[in-house]
């Protein structure tokens, strides 16, 4: 499943909607497209009003055909324009009809080009798999009604984090009975679910509270790089990878850039360790090319200051140094005190005695 999934978009994505109608459907909640298909037709119809049940219907039928790779906004509108409207019927017309289809909407000015017989192929290979697949999207809160970004959510054999609204969402689920299990290592575990799973149809929207678990002197003890402490991997320590909104990064954060994806993203390593108990995670940030400092690279170090990345001129190996550094001073600090402490007991405990 891709990281960045159709069903969290939001429904500006498709074709015709317009920033008016995005508007008064986000003032109603329905923030995704999974919300509008939460929502349904008739809801949406009654919320905007001035259009007609056929429209509506079109912008459903497109947003189902974005679940298809390959699928996007401006060919799924062609592709509903000329009565291809379920991912079934296009996993099942021939390949003759879908390129003609899309070069009608080339010659509407709808898309400025059609995909390659080839692309056309691949497409309908993925519909067909999507033929007996479903949806599973919700929404994880805390007892506060505050989402919990990075829950880690696992359906089946599927699983993702949440981002930063606290939204999960999967649109390839194979049809049929699944578990649900959601882990936050600040929260009370929450009790695996059991969902049933239809082909082409979206389970949700699910949403799930968890409370924070209450402070206790046996909460497993937090352990983080940035304040000066070292992690290491042993015997008893596991790795789990989480990814948060950088904004939920602090400030003095390094990056190493790891990845630019197709859609302009580009992947970011926090190059900070947090342990908690046993458990080592490992942060990453997916950021926006606009949020990117010009002539970025892979491989590149990032300084995150007030909120903003600012390129700078070290490798992971010199922040590596960096933080044994501090972790050094750290250390010389913490038996300064100690010894400064013993030697100030001591002193008092003789001239009492004395």
């Amino acid at each position: 499943m891709s990281e960045q999934n159709f069903l969290l978009k939001s429904p500006d994505v498709i074709e015709g909607i317009g920033p008016e109608r995005v508007r008064k459907l986000k003032d109603a909640g329905i923030e995704t497209i999974a919300d509008m298909f939460a929502a349904r037709a008739p809801r949406v119809l009654r919320l905007l009003g001035n259009i007609g049940p056929p429209q509506v219907g079109n912008w459903f039928c497109a947003a189902a055909l974005m679940r298809v790779e390959g699928v996007t906004p401006d060919i799924a509108e062609v592709l509903v324009d000329q009565g291809i409207r379920t991912v079934s019927k296009l996993a099942d017309v021939g390949l003759q009809t879908l390129e003609n289809a899309l070069k009608t909407g080339v010659d509407a000015g709808k898309i400025s080009a059609a995909p390659s017989i080839y692309k056309l192929a691949d497409i309908q290979r993925d519909a067909w798999r999507a033929g007996d697949r479903g949806m599973v999207a919700g929404r994880i809160l805390d007892d506060q009604q505050a989402p919990i970004s990075g829950a880690h959510v696992q359906v089946g054999s599927f699983e993702m984090d949440t981002n930063g609204a606290g939204r999960y969402a999967f649109d390839s689920i194979p049809q049929g009975q699944v578990n649900i299990v959601i882990s936050v290592p600040t929260h009370r575990p929450h009790k695996s679910r059991r969902l049933t799973v239809k082909a082409g149809k979206l389970t949700g929207l699910l949403k799930h509270k968890l409370p924070r678990t209450p402070a206790t002197p046996f909460d497993p003890p937090t352990i983080d790089e940035f304040d000066g402490e070292l992690i290491v991997n042993t015997a008893r320590t596991s790795n789990k990878l989480e990814t948060l909104p950088l904004d939920q990064f602090r400030d003095g954060t390094y990056f190493l850039v790891r990845e630019f994806r197709s859609d302009g993203r580009a992947r970011l390593l926090s190059l900070f360790k947090r342990r908690i108990g046993t458990t080592i995670y490992i942060q990453r940030a997916l950021v926006a090319p606009n949020d990117m400092p010009a002539n970025s690279q892979v491989g590149d170090v990032f300084l995150l200051t007030s909120g903003h990345l600012e390129k700078t001129n070290l490798t992971s190996a010199d922040v590596a140094r960096l933080k044994r550094d501090k972790w050094q001073q750290t250390r010389r600090t913490s038996t300064s005190r100690m010894i400064r402490v013993q030697a100030e007991t001591a002193f008092t405990g003789g001239a009492t005695n004395g």
